[in-house]
């Protein structure tokens, strides 16, 4: 028997989302759907383990990111590629804003 590429392998599908709640804090949700030995609580229980561990790192940077940010301002971010969401949803509120002036 001839298995696919698939079988046996390894398959995850990861969410991580952020989204805000206020204007210093914002909602982080993430889940999995796990592929993986499905059919053994103790390989979910560890894969599970070491994803959370990791989403947790994130978690860290992204608090010491808002830190910084309450500190300094957001007056002296420099934009990246990575970033162009941020940069868009800016144009849109202050075109917004200028709309509702006049």
């Amino acid at each position: 028997m001839t298995l696919s590429p698939r079988e046996g392998g390894f398959s995850l599908r990861l969410f991580h989302g952020i989204t805000p709640e206020t204007e210093t804090s914002c909602f982080y949700f993430w889940s999995a759907a796990n592929g993986y030995r499905q059919n053994e609580p103790e390989a979910t229980e560890q894969l599970f383990g070491e994803i959370s561990r990791a989403f947790d790192q994130d978690k860290a940077v992204i608090e010491a990111q808002q830190a910084r940010l309450a500190d300094l301002g957001d007056e002296g971010l420099v934009n990246i590629p990575a970033d162009t969401a941020r940069i868009r949803m800016r144009q849109a509120v202050e075109k917004m804003l200028a709309a509702e002036k006049g």
